[in-house]
């Protein structure tokens, strides 16, 4: 339990007080978003006992302009490609899930 409390504590944005996105799944990063639809937030799962990798991916929910960490409100490394989203993790990130939060380029349909 109290892993999970630390966890809300620095992630909890991504989860009070969101609505559910179009687009709300992608591999291992599930969306919310801010009750307007326009600030979404991208939720990374590590399963237990697997490793964090140095990249992870998705398609749709494009930002615009930078992604940042929820936990410490860090800008994250994103590159946007053909509707594919890149973002290069810092290498000092612990193994564990975690939230990041960005402006979403257009709305999904």
């Amino acid at each position: 339990m109290h892993k999970i409390g630390n966890w809300m504590r620095a992630n909890g944005k991504a989860i009070y007080n969101t609505v559910t996105t179009p687009n709300y799944h992608d591999g291992n990063v599930w969306f919310t978003a801010n009750k307007d639809g326009r600030t979404l937030y991208a939720i990374y799962t590590l399963a237990d006992g697997e490793t964090l990798p140095s990249q992870i991916h998705w398609k749709g929910n494009l930002p615009k302009g930078k992604v940042v960490l929820l936990s410490n409100g860090k800008t994250l490394k994103t590159k946007v490609k053909n509707g594919e989203v890149t973002v290069t993790l810092p290498t000092s990130m612990k193994s564990e899930s975690f939230a990041m939060a960005f402006v979403l380029q257009k709305k999904s349909v």
